[in-house]
């Protein structure tokens, strides 16, 4: 993957293997991911959004009350598209 270019749907399915299998920790993910949210110049697709925000703040752990990761997402640079 070229750092200078928007990752495509494939290598963002591949960001989310890798940390599944191992290859890649959370904070490796998370900081990746964060490069490319918070770029405001970028046009994401809305699956590829969802991707990145699932990869962004996956280092953050939550409790056994109050989880992190819920059904329902929102960013605060608002939708990119």
């Amino acid at each position: 993957m070229d750092p200078g270019h928007q990752p495509t749907l494939d290598e963002l399915e591949e960001r989310l293997s890798a940390l599944a299998e191992g290859r890649l920790t959370r904070d490796e993910a998370d900081r990746w991911a964060a490069r490319w949210v918070t770029d405001d110049g970028l046009d994401w697709d809305d699956t590829s959004w969802w991707v990145l925000g699932l990869l962004h703040g996956i280092d953050l752990r939550g409790t056994r009350t109050a989880p992190i990761c819920t059904t329902t997402t929102s960013y605060a640079h608002g939708s990119p598209n």
